[in-house]
């Protein structure tokens, strides 16, 4: 079954492989759906002001697109949805970890699982215990509910995301299993619409 997933904005669509292809086909397919999605990205990434964001965040403004390598995509039929109504202190005590859509409709959380926020004696926030794990979710403010998009254990964690537009959303992050002093920096996207997935290793 072959099936819509993303769109560059030439509007040429990106499809799924086919099972039912020879090995050497699908080899050769996935080669160039592997080369279309990182075209589709180059053109959301670098080609308006979320590169901008990408050379703040790498604290390196000579970053290419060349520099990001492709390591994974995945497309989720379904997220689960859970019903999500937080607590009214909830949005401005959890604020460094919650990125919200340009259209307010989602918030991409990023790191208040496990997290507990107190106050010191002047009244400043901090994070008083947090958890090994780490779990990236997607709030739906319309519907009020919650979905899982990621979890990760103690070797990765995700500290920065931006909105591309109101459907698509990169997080930056880093994968350190041997706890090395160069961890590998590692950049997701993912499209709501199309519920596709993808993973960027960074080699500057």
């Amino acid at each position: 079954m072959v099936c819509n997933i993303v769109a560059c904005k030439n509007k040429k669509p990106i499809t799924l492989l086919d099972d039912s292809e020879t090995p050497a086909q699908h080899i050769f397919d996935s080669l160039k759906l592997a080369h279309d999605i990182d075209s589709a990205d180059y053109n959301i990434l670098f080609k308006n002001k979320t590169n901008i964001w990408l050379y703040k965040m790498l604290l390196n403004k000579q970053n290419k697109w060349a520099d990001f390598k492709l390591a994974d995509f995945w497309h989720k039929d379904s997220l689960k949805q859970y019903d999500y109504k937080p607590d009214t202190g909830f949005y401005k005590e959890y604020a460094m970890f919650l990125e919200w859509s340009p259209d307010s409709t989602y918030i991409l959380d990023h790191g208040s699982y496990g997290v507990e926020m107190d106050r010191d004696k002047n009244g400043k926030l901090y994070i008083k215990s947090d958890d090994v794990d780490q779990e990236v979710s997607l709030i739906n403010n319309k519907t009020q509910t919650t979905a899982r998009l990621l979890f990760f254990g103690p070797s990765t964690s995700a500290w920065g995301a931006h909105w591309i537009d109101s459907s698509q959303v990169a997080m930056l992050g880093s994968y350190n299993p041997e706890n090395s002093k160069h961890p590998d920096t590692l950049l997701w996207i993912y499209s709501i619409k199309d519920k596709l997935f993808r993973k960027y290793k960074y080699k500057p």
